[in-house]
């Protein structure tokens, strides 16, 4: 399937990854013979269609500042394409790799790989924060490539720093409309973020708290388990509340070094007053701690 553009550019749409709604579709593509991911707008509804192309510009005005050395890194959507059949299309560079939701899957984490690969995106996190200003609002495994090189990439920064009155609230395929919400994805949203405070620094550091937890959790966060496993998403937000069980308590089998445990809790701490100041130093404490020879950080072999 191609689709010209009105500049006589063409984009070659090669397979559909994701049908979100009839006005929005996301393909694996090639823009000018170079493979990308797209997404399509249809803009016969034009309500719709401003509401997307904002969300989506706001990754095409961030682009332009970015410094070479972050592209590979932080991946935005960078190319607007307006095609002949009314369709916007926003392209941004295909990253090989896969996503660490499907990675959760396939492979067990010792700790000390969990540990590793968290530093690193937290460190891409951390200059999203410190140069550009920016927080990314939905950070989640989904969001985060692996690449074949083993380095992570961090996609779909559509919800940075979104302030909006209606939005809709996405996770495990279902979508809520919230008045006064910021756009997330309950598991990883902080308290704050789902009584719909605007998104900053603090919301990104605890859903680094929550995927590290899961990383060591062989693929589970916290809130796919009692008491929350069995609640809806709107107890889901209410129960965030109150703070979590101790990693190293409530999987003993674990065997998580109850300061690992204590890292991830202040992270997750539901009082954001009680979280982490930056990601620098959520960072630090980490490295300081798999830094120390008496610190256990091999998982256990499954019995």
């Amino acid at each position: 399937m191609d689709g010209k553009m009105k500049d006589n550019a063409e984009l070659k749409l090669l397979e559909i990854i994701q049908a979100n709604q009839p006005w929005r579709s996301t393909w694996k593509a090639e823009l000018n013979g170079n493979p990308c991911i797209a997404k399509l707008i249809d803009c016969q509804d034009s309500t719709t269609c401003q509401q997307l192309s904002a969300s989506l510009c706001k990754q095409l005005r961030f682009s332009e500042i970015l410094q070479p050395e972050d592209v590979n890194t932080i991946c935005l959507f960078n190319e607007k394409v307006e095609l002949n059949n009314n369709q916007i299309a926003f392209c941004r560079n295909f990253v090989d790799g896969k996503p660490l939701d499907i990675l959760l899957q396939e492979h067990e984490y010792i700790i000390r790989e969990a540990v590793d690969l968290i530093c690193k995106i937290a460190k891409i996190i951390s200059k999203a924060h410190s140069t550009y200003k920016v927080s990314h609002g939905d950070l989640k495994p989904a969001n985060i490539i692996i690449g074949t090189d083993g380095e992570p990439v961090i996609i779909d920064w559509d919800t940075m720093k979104v302030d909006a009155t209606v939005i809709n609230l996405k996770s495990n395929g279902k979508t809520i409309t919230l008045e006064h919400a910021s756009a997330g994805t309950p598991k990883y949203m902080p308290p704050e973020q789902c009584r719909g405070d605007r998104i900053d620094e603090k919301c990104d550091i605890y859903a680094l708290g929550v995927i590290l937890y899961q990383l060591i959790n062989r693929g589970k966060t916290p809130f796919d388990e009692p008491p929350y496993s069995s609640m809806n998403e709107v107890q889901l937000m209410g129960a965030k509340e109150q703070p979590i069980d101790s990693l190293s308590a409530k999987h003993p089998e674990l065997k998580v070094n109850e300061d690992l445990s204590n890292i991830i809790n202040k992270a997750v701490a539901p009082d954001r007053n009680n979280r982490y100041a930056d990601v620098d130093s959520f960072i630090d404490d980490l490295y300081t701690l798999i830094q120390l020879p008496t610190i256990p950080l091999d998982n256990p072999v499954p019995i």
